[in-house]
Formats: structure tokens, sequence, C-alpha cells
């Protein structure tokens, strides 16, 4: 499973906004990476994948297929971000019924 399609599945539910922020990266090498529009730097992927709580190995590894591999040591979301994530996701949820 390449890159892109990892990151579709991981940011479904999330505000992407949100995610860039926390990952300290543009909104725009967000989208780029999703979409597979250009090579992503290690550094990016490295910043995502810490952000969606996920092992940057598995997320940079085109070869390693789903599920993820959770990484113990992720970081937390800043509580500004999980609310404006949590916000999007019962948007979405409710959008959706």
């Amino acid at each position: 499973m390449t890159l892109a399609g990892k990151l579709k599945h991981l940011t479904r539910l999330h505000n992407l906004k949100a995610v860039a922020q926390a990952a300290e990266i543009s909104e725009f090498a967000l989208r780029a990476a999703i979409h597979g529009k250009r090579k992503t730097r290690r550094a990016t992927i490295a910043a995502i994948a810490r952000v969606l709580n996920v092992d940057s190995g598995w997320l940079g590894d085109d070869t390693r297929n789903w599920p993820p591999a959770w990484s113990p040591g992720a970081l937390e979301l800043p509580e500004n971000v999980q609310n404006n994530i949590a916000g999007e996701s019962r948007q979405k949820q409710l959008s959706a019924s």
C-alpha cells in the first residue's frame, strides 16, 4: 500500500488543517502527500506519522500493507487540535446520517 493510500485511510475522519498544524507542516504538503502529487520528504512523513500515532517506517514503506504499525511513543495531539478533529468528525457523521 502506498503512502498516499495509507494517508487517505488514516486521515479520512480528520480535519486536515489541524493535522498539518500539529505536524508543523503546511496543509498543502499534507494534501500533496495524500494525493501522491509529489515525493514526500522523510521529515514530513515522520511528522505526519507522529501526529497520526503510527510508525514512520511503516507509513513511508510502500511494501508494508494495512493495518498500520501503531507507534507506542507517539505524541498526543494538543487539546485544541483534538477538539478541532473531534468537531470535524461529528460534523461528518451528522452529514452522513
